[in-house]
């Protein structure tokens, strides 16, 4: 009898959905003897030690949590856990939401004035993330959130054919919003373009993520029983970005507030209640650790009166 036995996971990371500048919590739960250790990746990465980053571990139970969570932070964790007997893995997503800094959250349904949601086409709230690579053998969990009402059939594609479910692709439904896509132990033939639609009398909307596979010694180069100390590959870093007013340095205040939107590639500053002050030449200027530097203008006039936030699209 051999007491032995190589990792596995109770309890497997669970993608989650967060604001920017808010703090997220990944965990999960290992099985095996001797008890496993666990190295935490970001897109198939070394996660970078951080001040903003903490990882525990207590017994066979691992975390992590990512505080004031930024759009570097965005992106597929994995966990992988190792003992003499061998190694497991487990990935989730980590989704952040673009919101007004300092303001209310609202709901985005359309409702009357006595609250009662009124009809309207679905929309995905969470996505499918554009391309993931997963590792072979892992289990990932991608949540999802799709609103409309009445509320809609959602319809699985691969590749454009109809996905088929069984015990190792499932889809495991929280409510009537929130849904799980999850493979078990991953395989090549999981690589290829996943389409998910949601349909009503109302219209409908789909996410579409690119999935490929590559096998663990890709990924697991360095990653032994005991720390090996090397330089992490470093994923590319967002651009930093500040902004000129008629040529002066402006920093934004309660009034303006910088959204990023990372789908559409873009970010914008904000007015609330427009004042003729705030008229003139707007500079973004963007800039990397390595030192390039880009700049475009916009020029902002104000006429009349303006009830209604105005804000200017910068292309990153």
């Amino acid at each position: 009898f051999d007491p032995m036995d190589k990792p596995r996971f109770s309890k497997t990371l669970r993608g989650v959905t967060c604001n920017l500048g808010e703090t997220a919590v990944l965990e999960c739960e290992t099985e095996g003897s001797p008890v496993p250790s666990v190295t935490w990746l970001l897109d198939n990465q070394k996660l970078e030690k951080s001040a903003r980053l903490e990882t525990s571990s207590v017994g066979q139970k691992h975390s992590l949590t990512i505080k004031e969570a930024c759009p570097d932070d965005g992106g597929l964790y994995t966990v992988v856990a190792l003992n003499s007997k061998g190694q497991a893995s487990c990935s989730a997503p980590l989704n952040l939401k673009l919101s007004l800094l300092g303001l209310p959250k609202e709901d985005s349904r359309p409702t009357t004035p006595g609250g009662t949601v009124l009809p309207h086409a679905p929309v995905f709230k969470v996505k499918l993330n554009k391309e993931t690579q997963l590792l072979e053998g892992t289990s990932v969990r991608f949540e999802l959130v799709v609103r409309g009402n009445p509320e809609p059939e959602v319809k699985f594609l691969k590749d454009g054919n109809v996905l088929k479910l069984d015990d190792r692709v499932r889809v495991v439904y929280e409510s009537k919003e929130v849904f799980e896509l999850i493979l078990d132990h991953v395989v090549a033939k999981d690589a290829g373009t996943y389409t998910i639609i949601a349909t009503n009398v109302e219209g409908e909307d789909k996410t579409v993520g690119n999935l490929s596979v590559v096998k663990h010694k890709d990924v697991f180069k360095g990653l032994e029983l005991e720390e090996v100390e090397r330089e992490p590959t470093p994923r590319p870093k967002t651009p930093k970005f500040r902004w000129f007013k008629n040529g002066e340095y402006f920093e934004a205040n309660e009034r303006f507030q910088v959204i990023f939107n990372e789908e559409e590639d873009s970010l914008a500053l904000m007015f609330q209640h427009v004042t003729p002050e705030d008229a003139g030449l707007y500079t973004c200027v963007a800039s990397t650790s390595s030192g390039s530097k880009i700049a475009c203008s916009a020029e902002l006039t104000v006429q009349g009166t303006v009830s209604n936030p105005s804000n200017i699209q910068v292309p990153r």
